[in-house]
């Protein structure tokens, strides 16, 4: 993300980078952002985060909202705001930034305990806890790292989301595909089928195809005019279906013989002329 400062564009990395299409996960930051009119407030605030701080979450200190959207990154995790700001209230300038920021932990501090304001703040600005002035110390640090904590949360399950779609749609690629190349190796069979059949059809002699065990695989519709049978009645029948002399059975083993001689191979296809 980009933000300009002083006139300057800095560059803040997310949390969740892709880089030559594949995911880099940063080491998780994330900030804290003050935001008060009052110097005082916001040094009274700082000192008493200085333990939370120094767990690695730097914190940023804004004096008016303007000020405070040019120190917004995506890295910001907890907003502590005062209700009061010169300009603009702090529900408005929740309202503003809560759609562009949506993982950031926001809080009002506030000396009113009116409850129309606590209301507004959480129907406008989706605020998720008051701090009421004087604040006890432990419990805005609790206040803090519960927003910490949710913030983290918030970022890991939109990184394992974005992984979710990506392996989906890598998933999706790979089956579309898959199908492709099924679906094109099935066109191959059915042309080289065809042609095959073309071929055996166009012969007029009679043409068998026998396994080595003297099963009938396949033939062309010459057995039909020749012996009387359909295809579909000798596939899978024996030779001895339609070579019933002596000299034909004798004629099938010689070519047997010589398949099994010169051909590892499972069947060898025999074509036979009847004389």
């Amino acid at each position: 993300s980009e933000k300009h400062v002083n006139g300057k564009v800095k560059r803040f990395p997310s949390p969740v980078d892709v880089k030559n299409g594949k995911q880099r996960v940063e080491p998780m930051k994330s900030n804290i952002l003050l935001i008060d009119d009052e110097k005082e407030v916001l040094d009274a605030l700082g000192r008493d985060l200085h333990a939370v701080e120094r767990e690695g979450h730097p914190i940023q200190r804004a004096q008016n909202t303007q000020e405070a959207e040019q120190l917004l990154v995506h890295e910001t995790a907890v907003i502590i705001c005062d209700h009061r700001m010169p300009g603009q209230t702090v529900v408005e300038f929740f309202g503003d930034i809560k759609d562009k920021y949506p993982y950031a932990t926001r809080m009002v501090l506030t000396g009113y305990t009116d409850s129309q304001i606590a209301v507004d703040a959480i129907n406008v600005g989706k605020v998720h806890e008051f701090i009421l002035k004087p604040w006890n110390k432990d419990q805005l640090i609790q206040a803090t790292r519960r927003g910490l904590e949710r913030y983290q949360l918030l970022v890991e399950r939109q990184r394992l989301v974005e992984e979710l779609k990506r392996a989906n749609q890598e998933l999706e690629q790979r089956v579309a595909e898959r199908t492709r190349t099924l679906r094109e190796s099935i066109e191959q069979l059915q042309k080289s089928e065809t042609r095959y059949r073309t071929l055996m059809e166009s012969m007029k002699d009679m043409v068998i195809q026998v396994s080595l065990d003297r099963k009938i695989m396949d033939c062309n519709s010459s057995v039909e005019r020749i012996f009387g049978y359909r295809r579909e009645e000798v596939i899978g029948q024996s030779t001895s279906m339609l070579f019933t002399s002596l000299e034909e059975s004798d004629r099938y083993e010689g070519v047997r013989q010589q398949a099994m001689e010169g051909s590892d191979e499972s069947s060898q296809e025999a074509r036979l002329k009847k004389k």
